[in-house]
């Protein structure tokens, strides 16, 4: 059983992305979006294992993580001309650009 941070910490760093992806004025097509919380999932996960889902410093570098992604994102989708649409190329090739990243990849 997952303990009574895990979500708390999975949502952090969901409203963390989406802010981010706000920000950056990006669209995530259904399936950028599902791939986002496999992400953030892997990440979360990791961190639990590494007992620091509870320290600040290592939240605040997931979420320093998350916006180097959320920018690669934008200048993906800016190369490919979809611009504001991530769709699935643009999250392979920015995801490609930042792995690796803690904790995610």
């Amino acid at each position: 059983m997952a303990a009574p941070h895990a979500g708390r910490l999975r949502r952090q760093l969901r409203q963390h992305l989406t802010r981010q992806v706000a920000r950056a004025g990006l669209v995530m097509s259904p399936a950028c979006e599902h791939m986002l919380i496999q992400f953030i999932e892997v990440g979360a996960q990791r961190m639990e294992a590494a007992r620091v889902a509870e320290d600040a410093m290592k939240i605040r570098a997931a979420e320093d993580g998350l916006r180097r992604l959320v920018k690669r994102l934008g200048e993906h989708t800016q190369r490919l001309g979809r611009y504001p649409v991530v769709d699935h190329d643009a999250y392979r090739g920015a995801v490609k650009d930042v792995c690796p990243l803690w904790p995610f990849c």
